[in-house]
């Protein structure tokens, strides 16, 4: 069958390191197809003068690279042999003479099944979906508007109006796509106009029982290459994940929550989606599945925002895939959602609201329309769909939840706050569930100390599914899961400006002095103060006074102070996320001010954290480090 070629590209005029190396190679008129779309061994012609016999090439994709067997056919042309064992994904073809290489060109490549798919009227996209060649039934297929499901051959067409530009399926139970780094191969691009049938094949491959599976949940990554050393400190968090995935024995998936990336140092920093991908590629065994955030939208390069909600999602769409889309693991049926809605005006500034799109509800419906009822769902998106006191936050959360009616099971994940907290009604769980930067890396840049506004540590949650039903806990980034709280001695607090900020100007200091109000004063009441961080109200913490028994444990709403210290006092001048008001808070008062404390916290799980706190404990950095 002879092999799909599209629009064509030559090569990059960047200035990257390899290409600086390759720029005394005499190469010229090089012209590289974008896209191909065939099968293992067809020949790819390609435009060049002056490539040796001698070169080399290869295929270089995210996570793997091929070597390319090639042949010159003409002065100015030559032909590549697509590999064996490439899969679909977008791929550099670079030369290599000696110690020179050069990309000529980039190139998408699409590996599509044997077996023609005859036409149908009025439908301009059409495609198999299988598994080494065996037809999958059954399988939903979408463009982000239409919703339809591949017939007993594997086929599936659709009328698309070829908004969105691609074209993506959800993943069935008991199979996995083909991964570009963490990326999975769910979506393919689209590249024709509407009036032009097109072709999107998709390779699934079969996976052990995933009836019960790890989750990984991401929120708030924020990597932009600052001066905060977010790269370096992301390789702690990459050692910490990986270790974790190293010693799970079931099958472990990604879900990240949004702001992968910052949209105002794409351009600054030269920090873009592509430079996300390759440093999360650090990450091994793990396919990612990501939400879009607000920082995840567009800002032009002079600082001047798109107009409207499509022009902001273009960059994404364009490195990450679809806004919106769902994918199925064992008896768990995921949904993510874009509820992250521009309402830019075009002048320069960007404004969004925290709803989900009617668009949206509508492809919603139709997704949901081929889900089991049985089914447990899981709902991610980037902004909360409750603030912190459990008041509704999303704007038309009813139309959402509308939307789920009939499933028993739905559990949300949220990011965007930076916090981690639970909130749980009749008709579902939301997990806000903390973010993998904490306060943007920042804290840990200043002091050491990787901590959110809220005391939690900056980390990810880990979900374990038996069948439908999930079990959760928040792992702190470089510390065992056991670790869930955190505890402070009162009798050793005193936080003001004159001690933690003495250099800062008058109306600074005023500034600390406000959030740290409530410890500004030296006392000897013999509190302790315990702060749980993924607490909620199934949560039981006991705690025991050395000679004295069991204390009487108070809720209490306070400003985490080691977040004072760590983050608000040495960012003042401009403290983005300063230290917040803190819900999971818990005091006991002790007898004496240097009896020992056993603290014992269970989760709604029955998992038992326990701490033995000697007194006097004294309060800095030092100790919490």
């Amino acid at each position: 069958m002879s092999l799909i070629l599209l629009a064509c590209s030559c090569s990059k005029n960047g200035s990257t390191s390899e290409e600086k190396q390759g720029a005394g190679l005499d190469i010229s008129g090089i012209t590289v197809p974008a896209e191909y779309a065939g099968r293992e061994g067809d020949q790819v012609t390609c435009w060049a003068k002056g490539i040796l016999e001698t070169d080399e090439l290869t295929l270089k994709g995210i996570a793997e690279t091929f070597p390319v067997d090639f042949e010159i056919l003409s002065p100015s042309r030559f032909s590549i042999t697509v590999p064996e064992g490439i899969v679909t994904g977008m791929y550099d073809l670079v030369l290599t003479r000696g110690d020179a290489s050069r990309t000529l060109g980039s190139i998408h490549i699409s590996i599509i099944a044997d077996g023609e798919i005859p036409d149908k009227a009025g439908m301009n996209v059409k495609g198999i979906v299988h598994a080494g060649g065996k037809p999958l039934a059954g399988v939903v297929v979408s463009d982000g508007v239409q919703v339809t499901k591949t017939d007993n051959g594997g086929c599936y067409w659709l009328d698309s109006e070829k908004t969105y530009g691609m074209v993506f399926i959800s993943t069935p139970e008991g199979y996995v796509c083909n991964c570009a780094g963490v990326l999975p191969g769910y979506f393919q691009y689209l590249k024709q106009p509407v009036n032009i049938v097109e072709r999107l094949d998709f390779e699934l491959n079969a996976t052990p029982d995933q009836t019960n599976h790890r989750l990984l949940v991401l929120g708030d990554m924020h990597l932009a290459n600052r001066s905060n050393r977010d790269l370096e400190q992301f390789g702690d968090f990459v050692a910490d994940i990986n270790g974790v995935i190293a010693s799970t024995s079931v099958p472990v998936y990604g879900l990240t929550l949004g702001d992968m990336t910052f949209d105002q140092f794409w351009y600054t920093n030269l920090y873009f989606f592509e430079d996300y991908l390759k440093d999360a590629a650090q990450i091994k065994g793990l396919p990612i599945y990501h939400t879009i955030g607000n920082h995840d939208h567009e800002l032009g390069k002079r600082g001047a925002y798109p107009a409207g909600e499509f022009a902001t999602t273009v960059k994404y769409r364009n490195s990450l895939g679809p806004t919106w889309y769902s994918f199925n693991i064992g008896r768990v049926h995921y949904v993510v959602l874009d509820d992250i809605y521009s309402t830019n005006p075009g002048d320069g500034t960007f404004s969004y609201e925290n709803r989900v799109p009617e668009e949206q509800i509508e492809w919603l419906k139709k997704d949901l329309s081929y889900v089991d009822r049985t089914k447990t769902i899981v709902v991610a998106s980037h902004a909360q769909f409750h603030s912190k006191n459990g008041a509704v936050s999303l704007q038309n959360y009813q139309e959402v939840m509308d939307c789920l009616g009939g499933f028993s099971k739905i559990h949300i994940f949220t990011g965007h706050t930076h916090l981690v907290y639970n909130v749980e009604d009749e008709t579902m769980f939301e997990h806000n569930a903390g973010a993998v930067c904490a306060t943007w890396w920042w804290s840990g840049y200043h002091s050491d100390i990787h901590i959110a506004q809220d005391g939690a540590p900056g980390g990810y949650t880990i979900v374990d599914f038996t069948g439908g039903e999930p079990e959760w806990q928040f792992k702190g980034t470089g510390h065992p899961v056991d670790f869930q709280f955190r505890c402070y001695d009162g009798n050793s607090i005193q936080i003001n400006a004159d001690l933690y900020c003495p250099g800062e100007s008058s109306a600074n200091k005023t500034k600390f002095n406000n959030y740290a109000a409530q410890w500004k004063d030296k006392n000897s009441d013999n509190y302790v103060y315990i702060d749980v961080w993924n607490w909620d109200p199934k949560w039981k913490i006991e705690v025991t006074e050395e000679g004295n028994g069991p204390l009487e444990v108070t809720q209490v709403t306070l400003k985490d102070p080691l977040h004072l210290i760590a983050y608000t006092a040495p960012s003042i001048n401009n403290p983005t996320f300063a230290t917040s008001d803190n819900l999971h808070f818990f005091r006991v008062q002790a007898s004496k001010p240097n009896s020992a404390l056993d603290i014992k916290v269970t989760d709604r799980f029955g998992n038992v954290y326990t701490e033995k706190m000697t007194r006097p404990r004294p309060f800095s950095l030092d100790q919490y480090r």
